[in-house]
């Protein structure tokens, strides 16, 4: 995904403002989050980007929380970024693996992020 939208918005001059990512599976490790080979294109691609929707429908792993986290703080480095709704299932247990807000959110100013739902909602089990 991160490897098309860098090079497919520098190729259409065109750049996305919204994204909405729903998921039930990460797939294989590794599969969310740009690498460094393809960091830069990411970050151009995603610069005028104004809400992003993210939702995984699966408890998290301990691993899959730390990559969400990660993708999540990378798209809230887009200075244009109003709205961030994030979604994402839980077991019942307090213990268990969650998305950090706080850490993904960072101390960095967000001056035109204005609009943030963050729920993290408990699986039937």
């Amino acid at each position: 995904m991160h490897r098309q939208l860098g090079s497919r918005a520098q190729t259409a001059g065109a750049l996305p403002n919204s994204i909405d990512i729903k998921l039930t599976s990460l797939g294989h490790p590794g599969s969310l989050g740009p690498g460094p080979e393809i960091r830069e294109s990411f970050d151009l691609g995603i610069r005028e980007l104004k809400t992003l929707k993210f939702e995984y429908y699966q408890p998290l792993s301990e691993d899959e929380a730390s990559e969400i986290q990660e993708f999540l703080a990378t798209c809230l480095e887009a200075p244009s970024l109003e709205t961030l709704q994030v979604v994402t299932t839980i077991n019942k247990d307090p213990s268990a693996p969650r998305v950090d807000a706080e850490e993904m959110m960072g101390l960095v100013p967000r001056h035109n992020l204005t609009n943030v739902n963050i729920r993290q909602v408990v699986a039937d089990e």
